[in-house]
């Protein structure tokens, strides 16, 4: 009897706690802890995740053009001033025979330093910097060229890349498609003057008309 009477004021006294606290007290003592962790724990893998994805898409997201130009060239330093010489160029277009840029200390996946005479596949952002991902390379013949890189799974892509043409083709593609878009854009134009045409075609039209009208009738 004595048992059951200790049970029974246990559960008394637990139940007139819970009662004492209200459900937004118990959520935050209990529940809200886990809660908060679990969002911590998904929001850092959902992070993490982006980053390795946007860094792994590196070379395919040169195919879009953004950027001012890619290109093979040879690294001049002079005096502590670097130059880059293009000397193939697989996307966009440089109008000059040296790009001057800062000295650069290291090259994507390699230990080896820059060195004049050093052949470079680049990126020239559309401020006239350079990427930073730089790569030294075997040779100026985009088909022949090896990447002195790690293997990592992205330099093999982008190299394979380089070899197969593709951003030749890439940039063919986009100038073609800008082609298109100005020959629409000037049959636009061309179909807009049109209406204009016609009727500056019947004034003259008519004036002429009423112009034979007025001579046939004085003769």
């Amino acid at each position: 009897m004595d048992e059951w009477g200790s049970l029974e004021n246990y559960c008394g006294e637990t139940y007139q706690g819970f009662e004492s606290l209200s459900l937004l007290q118990i959520l935050n003592q209990n529940i809200m802890p886990i809660f908060k962790k679990i969002i911590i724990s998904i929001t850092l893998l959902l992070f993490l995740g982006m980053n390795d994805a946007t860094a792994g898409d590196i070379p395919e997201s040169f195919f879009a053009g953004n950027q001012k130009a890619l290109f093979i060239g040879i690294l001049q330093v002079e005096n502590n001033n670097c130059f880059l010489l293009p000397r193939t160029i697989m996307m966009g277009d440089i109008n000059k025979e040296a790009i001057n840029t800062v000295c650069f200390d290291k090259y994507y996946g390699t230990s080896d330093k820059p060195m004049d005479g050093d052949i470079v596949v680049a990126v020239l952002n559309n401020d006239l910097t350079l990427n930073d991902w730089l790569f030294k390379a075997t040779s100026t013949d985009y088909k022949k060229l090896k990447l002195v890189s790690e293997r990592f799974p992205m330099a093999e892509r982008y190299e394979n890349y380089i070899n197969e043409g593709k951003y030749f083709d890439a940039w063919n593609k986009k100038i073609k498609e800008y082609q298109g878009d100005k020959i629409i854009e000037t049959s636009i134009n061309e179909s807009k003057d049109y209406p204009e045409i016609y009727f500056a075609t019947a004034i003259a039209s008519l004036l002429g008309l009423v112009f034979l009208i007025k001579k046939y009738k004085t003769s």
